[in-house]
């Protein structure tokens, strides 16, 4: 990739929300000129392939291409403009710092009392989000405060030596955090080479002093640390009830701690997640509600971005209608959709891309399963015609072989030929040896044709017995249903 793509990759790698952000924002932010901004951002978005020579033509209108190239720079630092003011959040971090900033100012126009005051409350919220980098210059504040303008007198060097005291202990937990990040990288390499001489490493590396107990981690991020790395370990051991338990340690720590949660809200959603799906997995419906519940009174409390409710927020109500599918109470897994598109809009929310495939293949099963085929097929069809489904969606052969089954209830016995001849010339060259394929698709083909009840009674049971297990969907009940 060459220096003058970048601008194209870069509004390429922007989700439908922030290009409608970026326009709002260049509206805003480029008085007289933001048409041609905004024209070239649509430009640019418009192309599959990165073509500067066909932009210049239409752009420069005789001037140089150095003024083009000016143009696609400040249009390169707008969108990154847009992109820090679209992903800002109101943490505590944000404010504290600009609180810091004041102090400064109070301090250097003399007013000394005022900067006093507002460094202790900078100095109180600091300490209760553990927030060491601030606290350290908070530290360095105190003490050009405490200086000024007097003498070395016993008092002050004993107000010297303890602020000096706390920055070495402050240090002292920072590393104590650097060190808990190290152990985690390493572990998680150490899993993600699926190595098994790597594997014993893992064990090894777990005996670590810091990893023996809880008292080694010297603040509440360390602590937080030392559970997560436990809960890694246990998940790839395959020990989904240990991995639980650190998993909703490290989730009473944060709720705890709401200071802290806040700034790391990100973390608490992924770990709601996290423990919702091995609640799932271990079919624990009565934890999987409580904590579900839990988590909802949280984020009712807390101010959260768009970006955050894309990244993950949105994709625990993906999670609740897993949970009503796998019990399959359909009344209640409509409702959750209903909720989760509401939630959508009142956020101005979307869902991200695999998020958005997940939603409507579940949909689709889903409403198979309660036997509203039309509905079926019309979540299938959105599903198999988005274009980035056959690259994006892990799942996008069964989705299109689930399709035929569709079809096949709605006695669209013609097009589900049609249908079968693409699906062979598409999906069963590369996976010829799929035994669930090969059962069911003479099955759909013969099935129809077939009058007698005992030759379909037959057929039935032929292929009841070929079909395999599949995670995706019963296809044996669905088949012995048809007798």
């Amino acid at each position: 990739m060459t220096v003058s793509e970048d601008i194209f990759q870069l509004i390429k790698s922007l989700s439908q929300t922030e290009k409608t952000y970026f326009k709002k924002f260049a509206q805003l932010h480029v008085l007289h000129e933001e048409n041609v901004y905004l024209r070239l951002f649509d430009a640019i978005d418009a192309q599959e392939k990165y073509d500067e020579k066909l932009l210049t033509e239409i752009f420069s209108k005789g001037k140089s291409a150095s003024q083009f190239s000016v143009l696609k720079n400040y249009l390169y630092s707008l969108i990154l403009k847009s992109l820090r003011n679209y992903h800002a959040e109101d943490t505590v971090r944000a404010e504290l710092r600009q609180q810091l900033q004041n102090t400064s100012l109070l301090f250097e126009r003399g007013l000394h009392t005022q900067a006093e005051k507002l460094l202790r409350r900078c100095r109180k919220t600091a300490e209760q989000c553990e927030l060491f980098r601030e606290l350290i210059e908070i530290s360095a504040l105190e003490q050009v405060i405490l200086l000024f303008g007097k003498s070395y007198d016993a008092s002050t060097i004993k107000t010297m030596n303890a602020v000096l005291d706390e920055r070495t202990l402050l240090l002292q937990k920072m590393q104590n955090t650097y060190d808990y990040d190290r152990l985690e990288y390493n572990l998680t390499h150490l899993f993600q080479s699926g190595n098994k001489t790597d594997l014993v490493k893992a064990g090894k590396l777990m005996k670590n002093e810091l990893l023996k107990n809880e008292k080694q981690a010297l603040c509440v991020v360390s602590r937080l640390k030392f559970h997560h790395i436990h809960s890694t370990y246990s998940y790839y051991s395959r020990k989904p009830k240990e991995c639980i338990v650190h998993l909703q340690k490290e989730l009473q720590i944060l709720e705890t701690h709401p200071e802290i949660m806040q700034l790391r809200m990100q973390d608490y959603v992924l770990l709601t997640n996290n423990v919702l799906l091995l609640l799932l997995e271990m079919n624990d419906y009565k934890k999987f509600d409580t904590r579900l519940t839990q988590f909802r009174k949280q984020l009712a409390q807390q101010t959260i971005s768009v970006r955050l409710w894309e990244q993950a927020v949105l994709h625990n109500w993906i999670i609740e209608m897993q949970w009503h599918y796998h019990v399959f109470d359909y009344p209640k897994f409509c409702a959750v959709a209903y909720e989760l598109q509401k939630t959508m809009k009142q956020h101005k929310a979307e869902l991200k891309l695999n998020d958005r495939l997940v939603f409507l293949d579940l949909q689709t099963r889903a409403a198979f399963r309660a036997k509203k085929f039309n509905e079926a097929l019309s979540h299938s069809v959105e599903l198999l015609n988005h274009s980035e489904a056959p690259r994006k969606f892990q799942q996008y052969n069964s989705a299109r072989f689930f399709n035929l089954l569709i079809h096949f209830e709605l006695g669209n016995y013609d097009l589900l030929d049609y249908q079968i001849q693409s699906f062979n010339r598409q999906v069963m060259k590369a996976e010829k040896s799929n035994a669930l394929y090969n059962a069911i698709i003479p099955f759909l083909k013969k099935y129809p044709s077939t009058i007698d009840k005992k030759q379909r009674q037959a057929l039935v049971e032929k292929t009841a017995k070929e079909v395999s297990e599949s995670g995706y969907y019963d296809f044996k009940e669905w088949i012995s249903s048809k007798t």
